[in-house]
């Protein structure tokens, strides 16, 4: 598909500290290999900016296909995910004790995890059987 609209707006950007450089770094993780320098982040976001209307432009005078920008996929909401099958008897224990569907809890936890300032294993520590839960068995 191309995206012949797609502007440097559209685009996500990546910031970080270079020790290396003793400035920041932008990338632009849809336009592989595109980078920037700046002394400050505004700077290096200014310079990406710059960059990717470049490789846009030079992308569309050569007919070539233009990246789709990450803010335009669409995403179903449905993922399939294998988890050892001594997670997935926790995971269902807590939402039984919640009340709640597996996919609820599940999404709760997914959540809380992106809350956070960054994605990271978190740990499901096993809870005392319910009342409800011990009738069941």
């Amino acid at each position: 598909m191309r995206h012949e609209g797609a502007e440097a707006h559209d685009y996500s950007i990546k910031v970080f500290w270079s020790e290396e450089d003793e400035g920041y770094i932008t990338v632009c993780p849809e336009l592989e290999g595109i980078s920037a320098f700046g002394e400050s982040r505004e700077d290096a976001l200014r310079e990406l900016d710059v960059a990717i209307d470049l490789v846009l432009e030079d992308l569309r005078d050569r007919g070539e296909p233009i990246p789709e920008p990450a803010s335009r996929k669409a995403f179903s909401g449905k993922f399939n995910v294998r988890v050892p099958k001594t997670l997935h008897a926790r995971i269902a224990e807590a939402a039984d004790e919640d009340e709640v569907s597996l996919n609820t809890k599940v999404v709760a936890l997914l959540s809380e995890g992106l809350a956070g300032p960054r994605i990271s294993p978190r740990r499901i520590e096993p809870r005392p059987a319910s009342k409800r839960s011990l009738r069941r068995k």
